[in-house]
Formats: structure tokens, C-alpha cells, sequence
């Protein structure tokens, strides 16, 4: 195509690599090498480096006893991951990161649940974006976990299953809080919350501590605990 007509050029768009296997990433760069120097072809690539990068160091040509190699961290601005991509790309465009999600929650939500609820889950998730990077594909799985499965957990309002979701996705520690409550205490979490359940034993930020413990208040500890493996199950694909 590119060669019949030397006036034009081909554009090629890439969306989506994120979502892909480790393996699917690889091999899809290994295989545009025989196009990328053609001259007329340009790529333009849509990647979110905290999948990318980690997947792409197992093929970097780097040496393997590079300490950054065995990083804890899944981007790191000197990974072998992001040298390697560097030969394929070369003019980087980083999108602005949102921390404000209040109406993009609201428009998914309105037809489906009351105000005060898409208030209370709105709140939570942006707070919770101040401390944390989230995409807005996240959030609508997230979204959609909690319309389609809040049903089926009849001991707890919507607003008291949104609040779990959110913080067992975002804070995997959030149920140390309720390490000292007695067991099979029915005892309501707003009832016991100051004696009890302590924002210091976990990593968990005041504030959205604090709005986790109101939105969760008119539940029972026990009840919590009793779903707590069932919401881990639905979280474990998000």
C-alpha cells in the first residue's frame, strides 16, 4: 500500500496492550520489528506502563545481574522494560492522571441508584485516588461489580457493599481493622468503632478510614467477616 503511493502514509493505532498477556505483549513486539523502519508506516501506541514495562524486561537485551532487574516496583523510571521500549518509540506523550472521578461515577450510576448511595461511593473513590493511581476502565469494573452483585448480598445495603469492594480492591489490609473485635461479635462496627477497630493497623489514610467506617457502620463485624472471602473471589479478575 505504502509503496504504490509514495504521497501517502499508513497509520497504525495499538490500543489495548495493557489488557494483554505478558506473553501477547512480547511477542507482538518482537514481531512489528519488520515494520517499524518501513518508511510511510507510523505506530502510535497506547500503553499503560505499569503492565508493559515489567512484561517487556524478560526480553530486554540488558544484563540480567542489573539490580534494577529485581525491583519490587512494577514501573521504575531506569526498568529495562522501558529502555527496551525506547527503540520502538520515540515521542512519548504522558496523559494527565484524574483524582477526580465524581462525574464519571455519577453518570454510570444514576439510572440505577439513589443519590445519596452514588454520593457515598463517589466520595470513597476519590479520596481513595489521592493516594492511589486508578484508570477509569478500573473504576468501572469496579462500578459494575457493585450493581450487578449487590443483591446477592442481602445482609448489606448498597452502600455498605460498595464501601467493602472498593477498600478490599484498593487496600488489601483493610480487614486488620477488625482484628480485635471479638469473634462472632453481631455487635454493629459503629457501635465498637472506637474501642475496637484501629485506623494505625493498617496502612489505610485517615480520611478515607474514616468514610470507610461510615458507610460500613450499619453493618455488623460478623457479617463483614462472613463475606469478606465471597467479595475477594469477585475482586480477584478486576
Amino acid at each position: 500500500m505504502v509503496n504504490k503511493n509514495k504521497d501517502s502514509s499508513l497509520v497504525i493505532f495499538v490500543d489495548e496492550l495493557d489488557r494483554c498477556s505478558k506473553d501477547t505483549i512480547i511477542n507482538f513486539f518482537s514481531s512489528i520489528e519488520a515494520f517499524i523502519d518501513i518508511k510511510g508506516i507510523t505506530f502510535v501506541f497506547s500503553i499503560n506502563p505499569f503492565v508493559v514495562y515489567p512484561a517487556l524486561d524478560k526480553i530486554s537485551s540488558l544484563d540480567s545481574t542489573n539490580s534494577m532487574l529485581n525491583s519490587d516496583e512494577p514501573y521504575y523510571e531506569d526498568s529495562s522494560g522501558k529502555l527496551f521500549i525506547e527503540k520502538y518509540i520515540t515521542n512519548f506523550i504522558t496523559l494527565p492522571v484524574s483524582n477526580d472521578y465524581k462525574e464519571f461515577i455519577n453518570i454510570n450510576l444514576k439510572q440505577a441508584l439513589k443519590s445519596d448511595v452514588i454520593d457515598n461511593i463517589s466520595n470513597l473513590i476519590t479520596s481513595i485516588a489521592h493516594y492511589q493511581t486508578m484508570t477509569p476502565r478500573e473504576v468501572k469494573k469496579i462500578l459494575d461489580i457493585i450493581l450487578i452483585n449487590s443483591n446477592y448480598f442481602n445482609d448489606f445495603t448498597t452502600t455498605q457493599f460498595a464501601s467493602l469492594v472498593i477498600m478490599k480492591r484498593y487496600f488489601k489490609d483493610c480487614m486488620k481493622l477488625f482484628n480485635q473485635v471479638p469473634e462472632n461479635s453481631n455487635a454493629l462496627i459503629k457501635d465498637i468503632a472506637s474501642t475496637y477497630i484501629k485506623y494505625s493497623d493498617t496502612k489505610i489514610p485517615f480520611d478515607v478510614f474514616s468514610q470507610f467506617i461510615a458507610m460500613i457502620g450499619s453493618s455488623s463485624t460478623y457479617t463483614v467477616k462472613s463475606y469478606s472471602d465471597k467479595i475477594d473471589r469477585i475482586l480477584y479478575y478486576v
